[in-house]
């Protein structure tokens, strides 16, 4: 009798793995985020990334990050990935689960919390220190949403990526 395959992926990197790829979705050329949003029981409910609005040309506005003029920067066209993951479902999300790229910035944490999301997991923080990242930590724990940050699990993250590399080699 053939034993059940061990090397699979968990949930946490299944789900963190969803995420890293709607954020190859993102036209942004400098920071790109994704998001996933699935249920306590792990079942998909929505993706989202780092775009502009639908019905507008990504090539229509500037990526660009810093102007004297915030009209000539990326900033006020995009929307976040957590924010598309919300509103591009259209089944309740309350009471799920959220996986981003991105630590969420202080808006997408009221987002996040006037949708109903009870968990967030996060990849990476390099804007921890702004004050941005400081409301959002702060207004998540008061309304009892947890959050933590991603850790691979890196053995079997390895096996399974080269795995699917040799599958996707036609191997």
């Amino acid at each position: 009798m053939t034993s059940m395959r061990t090397s699979r992926l968990d949930w946490e990197d299944y789900n963190m793995l969803l995420a890293c790829t709607a954020s190859l979705r993102s036209p942004d050329p400098n920071t790109q985020v994704g998001a996933y949003i699935c249920s306590l029981t792990n079942r998909p409910i929505s993706m989202g990334y780092n775009g502009v609005p639908r019905g507008v040309a990504p090539e229509d506005i500037p990526w660009t990050r810093s102007h004297e003029n915030p009209l000539y920067t990326k900033y006020p066209y995009i929307a976040h990935a957590e924010k598309n993951a919300i509103l591009n479902t259209t089944s309740s999300v309350a009471g799920a689960k959220l996986y981003v790229t991105l630590h969420p910035c202080n808006s997408c944490a009221i987002d996040l919390i006037q949708a109903g999301i009870v968990h967030v997991t996060y990849l990476y923080n390099p804007y921890k220190d702004q004050w941005q990242t400081e409301a959002a930590v702060y207004l998540l724990e008061k309304a009892g949403v947890t959050i933590k940050q991603h850790t691979w699990n890196k053995d079997t993250l390895q096996q399974n990526l080269k795995e699917l590399l040799g599958k996707l080699r036609g191997g």
